[in-house]
């Protein structure tokens, strides 16, 4: 190969490159490779041009102008989905947030109940006990009484104005048949 043949062969290659750019560019071929293949048949003149059938007729600009409109009608409805999404997503927010708050509420008052419970028990625990050791301390012998006190010791003081006589235990307990 000569070097004439090769810088030939280098411009001929970017002719065919130049040509299937611009033929992809306009949309007359689908995709490079066919750009190629349509360039080469170009330039060696063996083949006509593939040219698609609307772009033959005339109709390049209506084709555009209405995929143009359809994506942006699709574009707005996708927005009104994106609004009317955000919007929900909002209400969850806000549900989730009244949720939350509910929660905390019903927690302090368990918590309440829970130390009024605590404190309940506790007082009951309390008075149990003090119940308990006065129980003790009244199965202990009592010294209050005159004969386990001694003989020597003074009776317990009487309170009112009442004498051993003035009650009969026969009249307030009832054991059988009364005789009159």
């Amino acid at each position: 190969m000569k070097k004439g043949d090769f810088m030939d062969n280098i411009d001929e290659v970017r002719k065919v490159e130049a040509l299937a750019r611009e033929l992809v560019k306009h949309k007359i071929a689908e995709n490079m490779q066919d750009a190629v293949a349509q360039a080469e048949s170009m330039l060696k003149g063996k083949g006509k041009v593939n040219i698609p059938k609307s772009q033959e007729s005339g109709e390049t600009k209506a084709p555009q102008e209405d995929d143009v409109k359809k994506l942006s009608s699709q574009l707005n409805q996708h927005k009104n989905l994106i609004s009317e999404v955000q919007s929900k997503m909002n209400e969850m927010i806000a549900e989730i947030n009244n949720l939350r708050k509910e929660i905390n509420e019903l927690k302090g008052r368990v918590n309440a109940q829970n130390l009024h419970m605590q404190a309940t028990a506790q007082h009951h625990e309390e008075s149990k006990g003090e119940s308990q050791a006065q129980a003790s301390e009244s199965n202990k012998p009592q010294e209050s009484s005159p004969k386990m006190r001694g003989e020597g010791a003074k009776p317990e003081k009487r309170t009112g104005s009442y004498k051993p006589g003035d009650f009969k235990i026969d009249q307030i307990f009832y054991s059988g048949s009364r005789k009159k």
